[in-house]
């Protein structure tokens, strides 16, 4: 899938929107992987009496619970999501771009078919002249047929302007494209011909970015759950105190009693689990997806040039762009369903 995946670098800037949000996630990864307490100084002066009096102090508050290390397992999966999230935006936009050349093919084929119908129409129509100025022809018939004409030079005026949105659609998705390009290259097809089954689903790019970002609140819970610790703080000062040395050692602690955050807790739990529950489920929805994508006794793989410009082939490539995407093939787009039965009934 490599080919496919790079295939809209080529033709696009490669900007897929995701580019800012993914470097403000690498600025939170190594934000969460900076160190969590700074040592604090302090300095006291006084004077009693005539002796003057001082101290200064050193003291470093202690990741009792490993916090840290929590933090630095979030910042790598951070990194893994924001990277799940590209790949799943180039994915979409692929798919998109894929589906804009099937259309557009399938608008041009139904143009070719409106055009040839109105040739022989046109042949039609002189010979129907013919025979009205020699009398064989009777006036109801040549206007019946002047009316058939009428409604395929509507039929091929709605055919060009489909064209017309369809080319425009691929030209916003894809701006260096041209006509003379055609629809699908053919060095992409072999790639969209791998399918995606229920033993390689969990590597597709919108399982992996559902599966990251439960990942990430699995791991901001632990974070939460370790912050809940009381960290206890060392601290060693030295000084005079009326004219005598003085030294002393500290230690302090929190005393979670009227806040055991029992309740962040509970909160980066739920998040978890809603998470956990969103990836589960679209799982489940992909993998009824593929079952559904596969319609019995039809070839959806375009072996020749031939079955590419048939109408299978033309119904075929949608399929295989949904198959790509991971998205159900039941219902394709109604546009392309009308032009593929206009394409079977020429």
């Amino acid at each position: 899938m490599d080919k496919l995946a790079h295939w809209p670098d080529k033709q696009t800037s490669g900007c897929y929107g995701g580019d800012r949000a993914g470097g403000s996630r690498n600025q939170d990864a190594e934000a969460s992987e900076q160190p969590l307490y700074n040592p604090e100084l302090s300095v006291g002066a006084d004077r009693t009496g005539s002796e003057n009096n001082f101290e200064a102090g050193l003291s470093q508050t202690i990741d009792w619970s490993d916090q840290q290390g929590a933090l630095k397992d979030k910042a790598k999966l951070i990194r893994l999501s924001a990277e799940a999230d590209l790949n799943e935006a180039v994915l979409a936009q692929t798919s998109e771009s894929l589906f804009a050349l099937v259309e557009w093919r399938a608008a041009t084929r139904a143009e070719e078919i409106a055009e040839s119908q109105q040739h022989r129409l046109d042949a039609l129509l002189e010979q129907v002249e013919q025979r009205q100025q020699a009398g064989d022809l009777g006036r109801t018939d040549a206007e019946l047929l002047f009316l058939s004409l009428s409604q395929q030079l509507s039929e091929l005026a709605q055919a060009k302007a489909a064209v017309d949105q369809a080319q425009a659609r691929v030209r916003e998705l894809l701006p260096d494209w041209r006509p003379q390009d055609g629809g699908i290259p053919g060095h992409i097809w072999p790639a969209l011909a791998s399918r995606v089954d229920n033993d390689n689903l969990l590597a597709h790019p919108s399982i992996v970015a559902a599966r990251a970002r439960w990942q990430v609140l699995r791991s901001e819970a632990e974070v939460v759950s370790r912050r809940a610790t009381a960290s206890p703080t060392v601290g060693l000062s030295g000084g005079r105190d009326g004219g005598e040395n003085l030294v002393g050692l500290t230690f302090s602690i929190p005393l979670n009693v009227r806040n055991n955050y029992g309740a962040e807790i509970q909160a980066a739990n739920r998040r978890s689990l809603e998470a956990e529950a969103r990836f589960q489920a679209l799982y489940r929805k992909q993998q009824y997806g593929l079952a559904g994508a596969e319609l019995p006794g039809s070839d959806t793989t375009p072996n020749s040039a031939d079955g590419q410009n048939s109408p299978r082939g033309v119904y075929s490539e949608v399929l295989i762009c949904l198959r790509s995407s991971g998205r159900s093939a039941t219902s394709p787009p109604l546009s392309i369903s009308r032009r593929w039965a206009s394409a079977r009934r020429a």
